[in-house]
């Protein structure tokens, strides 16, 4: 996991710092997708970790056990790295642009659980003694710890926007 971080941040600091990218500009983009289309999100990922865990048990059955492992492994770096970089994502833009990623996100947020929970589980069924709670209590942390911190700093006002930002614009009449 500490792999996908310094690769999320190096990635991150290169394009913001180097390129002058504004990730603001393509989370909006990117959020504007989701009131129609959440639903069909959720039952992907669904879908995905269901179809993983029955394919893995056709694998078992059948011996694939090569296979099996590294479609298992495949889809939990995936799953980690999606849970990394949506950890970083929070907390930067909660800090620059006060934007709290995971109340727009809903309940997409869990969809790289449930990835990670099922290839946790696959690798488990490869061999039953992949250590699974030390696996997905690292990757379930990370994602309490950011939101808990997005939370606390908001109960406590960290990180607000300027002052003048939080004024209410006062409209008036033009004749």
């Amino acid at each position: 996991m500490f792999l996908h971080i310094i690769i999320i941040i190096s990635v991150w600091s290169c394009g913001k710092y180097l390129a002058q990218v504004d990730f603001l500009s393509y989370y909006a983009k990117y959020i504007a997708l989701l009131p129609g289309n959440e639903h069909l999100f959720l039952a992907y990922g669904s879908a995905a970790a269901f179809f993983l865990v029955m394919i893995a048990f056709m694998m078992r059955a059948v011996g694939v056990y090569a296979l099996l492992h590294l479609v298992s492994r495949f889809f939990f770096e995936i799953s980690q790295f999606i849970i990394c970089l949506l950890s970083l994502v929070a907390i930067y833009f909660w800090v620059t642009a006060h934007v709290n990623v995971f109340k727009d996100l809903g309940l997409l947020v869990f969809v790289p659980l449930e990835l990670i929970l099922a290839s946790v589980y696959c690798l488990n069924i490869y061999d039953f003694n992949y250590p699974v709670m030390s696996k997905l209590i690292n990757n379930i942390m990370l994602l309490l710890v950011s939101g808990a911190l997005i939370f606390l700093s908001d109960l406590l006002g960290l990180f607000a926007p300027p002052v003048e930002a939080q004024q209410p614009v006062i409209l008036q009449k033009t004749s």
